[in-house]
């Protein structure tokens, strides 16, 4: 086995093992949310990163469409947040 081939399932496994850590991290946020909750989250975040960012690299955009869908994430993002942060402030 060449070593792109390892590298490629090394990745793929790790993106469907960070999916499978969303699924139980929901499942452990709604359930009991404690501090082990927040070490799936964590993990689960940082296999998704990871295979993220080996399919970004692999995938034939250029320099300035890559700059494209990176602000675009981080528009929706802060989105998000800002949506968030209001229901919080909104509930206390």
């Amino acid at each position: 086995m060449t070593e792109e081939k390892k590298r490629l399932y090394f990745y793929t496994i790790l993106g469907y093992f960070g999916v499978f850590l969303v699924a139980i991290m929901g499942l452990r946020f709604i359930l009991a949310s404690d501090s082990f909750g927040q070490f799936l989250a964590l993990l689960t975040i940082l296999a998704l990163v990871s295979y993220i960012r080996y399919a970004e690299s692999e995938l034939p955009f250029t320099r300035k469409e890559k700059r494209i869908f990176t602000r675009i994430y981080y528009i929706f993002f802060f989105i998000i947040v800002g949506i968030g942060a209001f229901l919080i402030y909104i509930n206390m």
